[in-house]
């Protein structure tokens, strides 16, 4: 019984899956191709959103409300996973955040990132 118990544990600790929590407590870094905005991006942005779009060319931190405005201008979410990398953003998410993420539409994968992974 007990050496099936250690088995098992061990078996739960040497899994590799891509949700499991790594050997700091958080999940393995999800790896996205590095890509900046295109114009296009940009033009959308300085339109709905020019704050964000000044944040992002300064390199600073993205708000809760920045992930918002590059989801609504329709920044995928690997270019929107990279921008939080770059800017070295990280979130403590409450619950009224994660209802106002997906309020506005922000995919669930976006979401799990930010609740996850900064």
């Amino acid at each position: 019984m007990i050496i099936l118990s250690l088995l098992t544990s061990f078996a739960l600790l040497s899994s590799n899956c891509a949700t499991c929590p790594s050997k700091a407590g958080r999940p393995k870094k999800i790896v996205v191709e590095k890509s900046s905005l295109s114009s296009m991006d940009r033009a959308r942005l300085e339109q709905r959103a020019p704050e964000t779009l000044r944040r992002y060319d300064s390199g600073k931190k993205m708000k809760v409300s920045d992930v918002i405005a590059l989801s609504q201008s329709g920044i995928s979410d690997d270019k929107i996973i990279y921008i939080l990398q770059r800017s070295n953003s990280r979130y403590e998410m409450t619950s009224k955040e994660v209802f106002e993420l997906k309020k506005a539409g922000v995919s669930q994968r976006l979401i799990d990132y930010m609740i996850n992974y900064t």
